[in-house]
């Protein structure tokens, strides 16, 4: 990616928000919203930052880094392919965290996808594979909409990205690990929520 291209992109993500003004902050994994049931980090009007992460492959050193680079933060979230390193992320991050199995994570009891509510807004978190993302990814933008979520975060294609459609906002960050895009940089992504419940997400590399 040339020097002008990252720029821009960057003030893209920079003004990808949302305007619905709803009560945030973090809570307690184990919560849940009494009229959705579902695990809720909303309440209590304070700024929330997120980590977001996918496709480490087994391997801490990059996580480490970007753990490193980001910390404090309130939430970390994993999109998948994590093989086997669960608590060990856990650990690193020292905050509450939402992680889902991808493709190559057999084995393990964390759930295939998952829907919570985040700063006030419905997020669908999946690895993404199931849903064709690979070739383009509408699909899951498009279930992440039947579903009423306004924010899908998910992984596979070891692919930085972040993009609109049906009202949703998508999120990839990459790959920490095996990075495939132009430059095969480890990425990951970032998301700042106001005490108004906008948000800003970015794409930052290692």
């Amino acid at each position: 990616m040339t020097s002008n291209n990252y720029s821009l992109f960057k003030r893209i993500l920079r003004n990808v928000q949302s305007k619905t003004p709803e009560g945030f902050g973090i809570e307690d994994t184990a919560s849940l919203e009494p009229d959705t049931g579902l695990g809720s980090y909303s309440g209590g009007g304070h700024k929330l930052k997120v980590l977001i992460v996918s496709d480490t492959h087994g391997s801490m050193e990059n996580l480490e880094q970007a753990v490193a680079n980001e910390a404090p933060f309130d939430l970390l979230i994993h999109c998948g392919d994590i093989e086997g390193q669960e608590e060990d992320i856990r650990r690193l991050a020292g905050c509450p965290c939402r992680m889902i199995a991808g493709n190559n994570d057999f084995f393990t009891e964390i759930p295939r996808e998952e829907e919570f509510m985040l700063g006030g807004h419905k997020v669908f978190l999946t690895h993404g594979h199931a849903y064709g993302v690979s070739l383009d990814p509408v699909g899951v933008l498009e279930e992440g909409a039947s579903r009423d979520c306004e924010i899908v975060f998910f992984g596979h294609t070891h692919r930085p990205v972040v993009l609109q459609r049906f009202g949703v906002t998508g999120v990839n960050p990459g790959s920490l690990t095996y990075p495939r895009q132009n430059g095969h940089c480890p990425s990951y992504a970032v998301m700042n929520v106001d005490e108004n419940g906008s948000y800003n997400i970015d794409i930052e590399y290692l």
